[in-house]
């Protein structure tokens, strides 16, 4: 699972190919919803709180209890 409060992430290593011009920010910049195709959950939002003795997660949109 993957909780983010930005909805994209942008290629930092290709960030002097775009100062050059040589590629475009849509070339570098992904949209995170794409994890959830590989079966990778991905939460926009804020993380508020971690416990991990309890195996529980609180973020701004909702809240996950993990269970092993």
């Amino acid at each position: 699972m993957l909780v983010d409060k930005k909805t994209e992430h942008r290629f930092s290593p290709s960030l002097p190919w775009h100062m050059m011009s040589w590629r475009e920010p849509r070339q570098i910049t992904r949209n995170l919803n794409l994890l959830n195709k590989k079966n990778i959950k991905y939460v926009n939002g804020e993380v508020l709180k971690i416990d991990p003795a309890n195996r529980f997660l609180k973020t701004n949109t909702k809240d996950f209890a993990c269970m092993q």
